[in-house]
């Protein structure tokens, strides 16, 4: 990925905005209030010092954010002292790293993508190149407990990474794909592909979505599950550099043909731009960065009551 501003999102609770954390060309973090629709604009921004040393974080790797102990955390890698490796941390509400021998890997890898499971106790869980081999680890907050995905699930070296936890498809008495998805860009840079962590063996392929068949080479991934309606919605960019997306449905946890969204405030994505999406109020807001200066961050607004 390219070096702009990494970018995550969480909504606010209780309030018609949402909150967007944005990795600063000093590499520190700012936050960001923003209306839940194309014509409300940013509100205000809270910016760390470029002097805060404690919150310098690793060029070009993702951000994320997860629900811990109903606050929103926002992660990200920070550097080693030999510049050669990285370490996840706390990057707000504040600093902390996480165990060292758990979560440090090699600094080319530049994934990252947290997740929560609704309902169970300690279920925030972070996904992230294995410090051990090439592949996919997933580490829980709470528990310190970890995993090296099975070696099917194999992303290029510099693919983003998104994850959700689906509630399950299907009917009431056949629940279908229940369980936490990590979808990326396969090591062949020619498809995007998206695992199941529970069902998920070494020797099973692992599924590709067909319907973002056609992306470009440094395209940002964002997901969103949607709980009214039980709809998987993925977000990438086009060749064509278009915002696009695609729909898992739940009634046979297929995804339909791409769509680009309609409601931009910019046309094109920047080519290595990162992709935040959140769902509130009945619709989808995606945010990416738009160059250096965060202040004019892109905005798709995408409505999904349907």
């Amino acid at each position: 990925m390219s070096e702009l501003p990494a970018i995550t999102t969480a909504p606010a609770p209780g309030r018609n905005f949402i909150q967007v954390y944005t990795k600063l060309s000093t590499r520190t973090i700012s936050l960001g209030f923003w209306g839940a629709d194309l014509s409300s604009q940013r509100v205000h921004d809270i910016d760390s010092s470029a002097n805060d040393a404690l919150t310098l974080t690793t060029p070009k790797s993702q951000i994320t954010d997860v629900e811990f102990y109903g606050a929103t955390a926002v992660l990200g890698f920070v550097p080693q002292p030999d510049r050669t490796r990285h370490t996840l941390a706390f990057l707000s509400p504040a600093f902390k790293l996480l165990p060292a021998d758990k979560t440090t890997t090699a600094i080319t890898s530049t994934g990252l993508a947290g997740l929560n499971t609704p309902g169970e106790q300690g279920g925030s869980y972070l996904y992230y190149a294995s410090p051990t081999r090439s592949g996919i680890r997933e580490y829980n907050i709470e528990t310190e407990a970890f995993k090296d995905l099975p070696a099917a699930i194999a992303p290029s070296a510099t693919s983003p990474l998104a994850a959700y936890h689906h509630a399950g498809g299907g009917t009431t008495a056949t629940v279908l794909g229940k369980g936490r998805y990590v979808i990326y860009i396969d090591s062949d840079k020619a498809s995007i592909k998206e695992a199941l962590v529970s069902s998920q063996t070494a020797s099973t392929p692992v599924p590709i979505i067909s319907g973002a068949a056609k992306f470009h080479p440094d395209t940002g991934l964002a997901v969103v599950f949607v709980p009214t309606t039980k709809r998987t919605y993925l977000y990438y960019v086009g060749p064509d550099h278009k915002l696009m997306r695609v729909v898992k449905k739940p009634s046979d946890m297929k995804w339909d043909a791409p769509l680009a969204v309609a409601k931009v405030n910019h046309d094109e994505v920047q080519a290595g731009a990162q992709l935040a999406a959140v769902f509130q109020k009945d619709n989808v807001n995606v945010f990416w960065p738009t160059g250096q200066d965060v202040k004019g961050l892109g905005h798709g607004f995408d409505d999904v009551k349907a």
